[in-house]
C-alpha cells in the first residue's frame, strides 16, 4: 500500500508539473503573441503617421508654391501705413471731457455702478502712444481696465500681484480687439512665418515693429505707477505685474448712482 501510495503521488507530482510547464509556455506564447501585436500596431501608427505627415508636406507646399508673394508685400506696406495713420489721427483728436462708456456699458452692465465717476484719474486721461490700439476712445478701454481689474474690491482687499496679461484677458473678453489693420497684419506675419516666405523682407520686417495689445496696457501700466495708483514690479514686458494701492482709489466714486451715469451717457451720445 505504502508503495502504491508513493506511486500516485509521484504521477500526481508529474501531472501537476506538466500542467504547470503548461501553462508556462502559454503564459510565455500569450506575451510573445501580444509583443507581436503591439510592435504590427505600432508599426502601423507609424506607417500612417509618416503618410500623414507626408500629406501635410505636399499640402504646405503646395499652398506655398500659390502664395502671391508680391501681393503680400503690398499689403505688409499698406497695413504699416494704415496704422500709422490710425496713430496720427488719434493724436489730434481732441479728448472729451465727458464721459461715456456705450461698449463697456453693454458688456458690463453688472458692473454698471462702479462706472460712474466724480472725475476721471489723470492717468487715464494722460495720452500715451497707443493709445488708438483698439480702436476706441482711449479713455473706454482704459477706464475699463482700471474698474475691471485694477480697482476691483477683491484686487485691493487681497492686495496679490496682477499681471498685464490679466488686463489683456479681460480687454478681450468684453470685446475690446486691436483695430482691424493690427489684425491683418498679425495674420499675414503668421502666415509669412508658416510658410517660411517673406520673413527677413522690409516689408514684413515693419510689420513686426507695430504694437499689440501688451504694449498699450504696459503704457497704460506705467502711467498709472507715475500717479502713484499702482505698484509696479519692474520686469520684462511679458512679465510686468502691479499691486493696486487702495489710496488711488480715492479717484473712484460711486456716490452719484447709476442712474446719474445713464444719463451723462445719454448726454455725451447726444
Amino acid at each position: 500500500m505504502e508503495a502504491y501510495f508513493q506511486a500516485q503521488e509521484k504521477k500526481h507530482a508529474e501531472r501537476k508539473r506538466q500542467w504547470e510547464e503548461e501553462q508556462r509556455l502559454a503564459r510565455e506564447k500569450a506575451i510573445k503573441q501580444a509583443e507581436i501585436r503591439r510592435r504590427e500596431a505600432e508599426a502601423a501608427r507609424q506607417h500612417e503617421a509618416e503618410v500623414e505627415l507626408q500629406r501635410r508636406q505636399k499640402t504646405w507646399e503646395l499652398e506655398r508654391q500659390q502664395l502671391d508673394l508680391h501681393e503680400m508685400r503690398h499689403l505688409a506696406m499698406e497695413l504699416s501705413a494704415s496704422c500709422q495713420r490710425i496713430g496720427v489721427r488719434s493724436g489730434k483728436v481732441a479728448a472729451s471731457t465727458r464721459f461715456c462708456l456705450p461698449m463697456a456699458r453693454q458688456n458690463l452692465e453688472r458692473d454698471i455702478h462702479r462706472m460712474d465717476l466724480e472725475a476721471i484719474p489723470t492717468a487715464v486721461e494722460t495720452r500715451t502712444e497707443y493709445d488708438w490700439m483698439f480702436g476706441v476712445p482711449s479713455r473706454e478701454w482704459k477706464l475699463v481696465a482700471l474698474l475691471g481689474v485694477v480697482y476691483t474690491r477683491e484686487s485691493i482687499q487681497s492686495r496679490y500681484w496682477i499681471s498685464i496679461q490679466a488686463i489683456e484677458r479681460y480687454l478681450g473678453e468684453v470685446g475690446y480687439q486691436p483695430v482691424v489693420a493690427l489684425q491683418r497684419a498679425e495674420q499675414l506675419l503668421n502666415t509669412a512665418r508658416y510658410y517660411h516666405v517673406l520673413v527677413e523682407d522690409p516689408a514684413l520686417m515693419a510689420l513686426e515693429l507695430l504694437p499689440r495689445p501688451l504694449d498699450a496696457i504696459a503704457e497704460f501700466v506705467g502711467e498709472l505707477d507715475n500717479f502713484n495708483m499702482i505698484n509696479l514690479l519692474a520686469a520684462k514686458l511679458e512679465e510686468l505685474a502691479f499691486i493696486p494701492k487702495p489710496a488711488g482709489a480715492n479717484a473712484i466714486s460711486t456716490s452719484k448712482g447709476a442712474a446719474q451715469a445713464e444719463s451723462n451717457c445719454d448726454s455725451a451720445m447726444a
